[in-house]
C-alpha cells in the first residue's frame, strides 16, 4: 500500500495533506462537522517560508487538538465561559442521588461576579469539579469570598 508524502519525501499521517500552496492542513471532525487547522510547517525544526507568518507546526497543533479532545475541550471555542464549563460538568455527573445533584444546581445557580471570565485552554471538567467543589466549600464559612480557577 502506497502512503502518501508531502514534497520533502515524508510520509504524512492520517488527516493531514499539503495544499497547491504548499500550505500543510490537518482535517478533524467535532461535534458531526469538518474542521481544518494550517501550518506552513509540518515538523517544529521546519525552516518558514520566506515572507510567511511563523506559527505552530501542523503537528504541534495535532498534538494540542489531542489534548483538547482527551480533555473534553472544543478546540474551536477556548474562550468558553466559567459558566459553560460547569454546566458541561454537571452533564457529566450522572448517577448520583437527588440531594448531591440538587447541592451541584445550589452552588451553580450562586450569584458570583466572576461568571464573566473565559477559561484560558488549561480549562478542563476537572478543573471545573475542584472550582464548583470550592465554591460549595467557601459558601458554608465565608459567602464574600469568589474564586475562579
Amino acid at each position: 500500500m502506497a502512503s502518501r508524502r508531502d514534497p520533502k519525501r515524508r510520509v504524512l499521517r492520517n488527516g493531514e495533506s499539503v495544499r497547491a500552496d504548499g500550505k500543510y492542513q490537518f482535517k478533524y471532525y467535532m461535534n458531526g462537522k469538518i474542521k481544518f487547522v494550517y501550518s506552513w510547517r509540518l515538523e517544529p525544526n521546519d525552516p518558514v517560508p520566506a515572507g510567511k507568518k511563523a506559527g505552530p507546526s501542523l503537528r504541534e497543533l495535532e498534538k494540542e487538538i489531542g489534548r483538547d479532545f482527551a480533555s473534553m475541550i472544543d478546540p474551536s471555542q477556548k474562550g468558553m465561559l466559567v459558566k459553560e464549563l460547569v454546566e458541561r460538568y454537571l452533564k457529566t455527573k450522572t448517577g448520583v442521588r437527588p440531594n448531591t445533584l440538587s447541592n451541584y444546581y445550589f452552588v451553580r445557580n450562586r450569584p458570583c461576579n466572576r461568571t464573566f471570565l473565559r477559561c484560558r485552554g488549561s480549562c478542563s471538567l476537572d478543573s471545573c469539579g475542584q472550582w464548583t467543589w470550592k465554591r460549595k466549600r467557601t459558601f458554608k464559612h465565608d459567602t464574600r469570598r469568589m474564586y475562579e480557577i
